[in-house]
C-alpha cells in the first residue's frame, strides 16, 4: 500500500484577518468603478439632446450613382461649390424628366434617428441649367432591407424659385415631417439609434436642363443659411495691360450704303411661321415684348399636363410636340375654353447642341406638371399653340 504524503501550510491567524480585508477593499473598488461606468455615458457619446445641434448630411454629391437610366447623373469637379469639394450633376434630357440617384457604396452615411424636422430645414446649394424648379423631391431610405418612401415633397414653393443665373445658391426648404409609414418605423425601433443608414433621393423636373446640386442635409433652424446667393471665390485681378499708342488716325472713307439687315434669328421666325404662330421676332426678346406677347395672348389658363410627346421631325435638330392638357383655371380666353376641358397643344422646337431647347425657344413640357400657358387657338376646338414664344408657360 502507497502513501501519499500531504503538506500542511499554517497560516498565522493575524496574517490571514489581513489577507481578508485586503481582498475585501479589492472587490469593493471594482463593484465601485462598475457602477460609474454604467451610470456615467463616455464623453465622445452625443446626448439625444445635443444631437440635434450638428448638420446631418443626407447627400454629399461627392459620389454618385443613377439608379434609373446609369447615364444622367456624375460626379462634377468642374463646377465646385463654394465650400469646396465636388457635386453631382444632374441631367435631364428625356420625357419624364424623373430620376433616381444615390451615393456610392460606403459613402454618405448618417442616422435618421438625428432628424427632427419640427427643428430641422431640409438644405442644400445647387446651381441650374435651364431649371427654374424641382417639381418633387423624395428621400427613399432602407428598413428592414426594403426602400420606404420616407420624405416626400411635391409643389413646394421653396423648390419652385430657383435662380437661374447660373451661380451656386442655396436652397432652405421647410418639411413638415416624415411619412407616416417611416415615422411609425422609426418609432417602434426598426432603425436603430446608431445606424447609418445610405439615402436614395428622387428628383422631377419640368422640362430639360441640368442642375448641380451639393450638401443636401438636415439643418437646425436656429443655425440655418437664408435662401441666397453663396458667395463664390473671387478670381485674383490680373496685371492691366500697358496701354499702347493710338495709332494715327487715318481718313474716314466715303460710307457706303448700309444693306437691309436680316433678323439675327430668322430661322426661328420661319419655323414659327411653318408652324402656323404668326410672329416675325427673333428669338431674343426683350422682357417688355414677352409682355406684350403674353397680354395678347387671347387665352390666358392653368394646365395640367396628361400626356407629352416629343418627336423628331425630318429637319435635324427639330422636335414636334404634342400635349394634352386639362385647363384647371381660366384667366381669359377668346375661344372659349372652360375649366376642366382637355385641350391639345402642338408646336416645335429647335434643340442646342447640349439636348436643350435653343435659346428663345419654346420649352418642352413633360406629363404631370402644372403650368401658366399663353396660347392662341388654331381655329379647331380645343386645339392651341403656344403665343408667346419661349415665355408661353412661364411667368415673369
Amino acid at each position: 500500500m502507497r502513501y501519499k504524503r500531504v503538506h500542511k501550510v499554517m497560516i498565522p491567524l493575524p496574517r490571514l484577518l489581513t489577507i481578508i480585508a485586503a481582498l475585501g477593499l479589492m472587490a469593493a473598488n471594482l463593484l465601485a468603478e462598475n457602477s460609474s461606468e454604467s451610470t456615467n455615458p463616455a464623453p465622445s457619446t452625443p446626448s439625444p439632446a445635443d444631437s440635434h445641434s450638428m448638420d446631418v448630411v443626407i447627400f454629399s454629391g461627392n459620389s454618385v450613382v443613377d439608379y434609373t437610366t446609369k447615364k444622367y447623373a456624375l460626379v462634377d469637379s468642374t463646377l465646385p461649390p463654394p465650400h469646396g469639394g465636388k457635386s453631382a450633376r444632374i441631367e435631364f434630357w428625356k420625357s419624364p424628366h424623373s430620376i433616381v440617384i444615390g451615393a456610392g457604396r460606403g459613402v454618405d452615411g448618417f442616422s435618421p434617428t438625428r432628424i427632427d424636422w419640427s427643428s430641422q430645414d431640409l438644405v442644400f446649394d445647387y446651381r441650374t441649367e435651364g431649371v427654374p424648379k424641382i417639381l418633387s423631391l423624395s428621400i427613399f431610405i432602407p428598413v428592414g432591407g426594403v426602400l420606404k418612401e420616407a420624405l416626400v415633397l411635391k409643389n413646394s414653393p421653396d423648390l419652385k424659385n430657383l435662380a437661374i443665373d447660373g451661380r451656386w445658391h442655396t436652397a432652405v426648404v421647410d418639411v413638415d415631417d416624415w411619412q407616416t409609414p417611416f415615422k411609425v418605423a422609426l418609432a417602434s425601433g426598426k432603425i436603430p439609434d446608431d445606424a447609418l443608414v445610405n439615402a436614395r433621393i428622387g428628383l422631377k423636373v419640368a422640362h430639360n436642363g441640368a442642375i448641380n446640386i451639393s450638401n443636401l442635409r438636415a439643418v437646425s433652424k436656429d443655425h440655418e443659411p437664408k435662401t441666397s446667393e453663396v458667395a463664390e471665390p473671387t478670381p485674383a485681378a490680373e496685371p492691366t495691360p500697358t496701354a499702347e499708342p493710338t495709332p494715327t488716325a487715318e481718313p474716314t472713307p466715303t460710307a457706303e450704303p448700309t444693306p437691309t439687315a436680316e433678323p439675327e434669328n430668322a430661322s426661328l421666325s420661319t419655323r414659327l411661321n411653318d408652324a402656323g404662330i404668326n410672329l416675325t421676332l427673333p428669338a431674343n426678346l426683350s422682357p417688355s415684348t414677352y409682355e406684350n406677347l403674353q397680354a395678347k395672348a387671347s387665352d390666358h389658363l392653368e394646365i395640367q399636363i396628361l400626356i407629352a410627346e416629343i418627336n423628331p421631325t425630318e429637319e435635324l435638330g427639330v422636335f414636334s410636340v404634342s400635349a394634352k392638357g386639362q385647363v384647371e383655371k381660366v384667366h381669359r380666353s377668346q375661344s372659349g375654353t372652360q375649366e376642366g376641358d382637355i385641350i391639345m397643344i402642338t408646336y416645335k422646337v429647335k434643340e442646342s447642341l447640349s439636348g436643350q431647347p435653343a435659346r428663345g425657344e419654346v420649352p418642352f413640357l413633360a406629363e404631370g406638371e402644372s403650368r401658366v400657358a399663353y396660347l392662341e387657338n388654331t381655329g379647331k376646338p380645343l386645339e392651341c399653340r403656344p403665343a408667346a414664344a419661349a415665355m408661353s408657360f412661364d411667368n415673369f
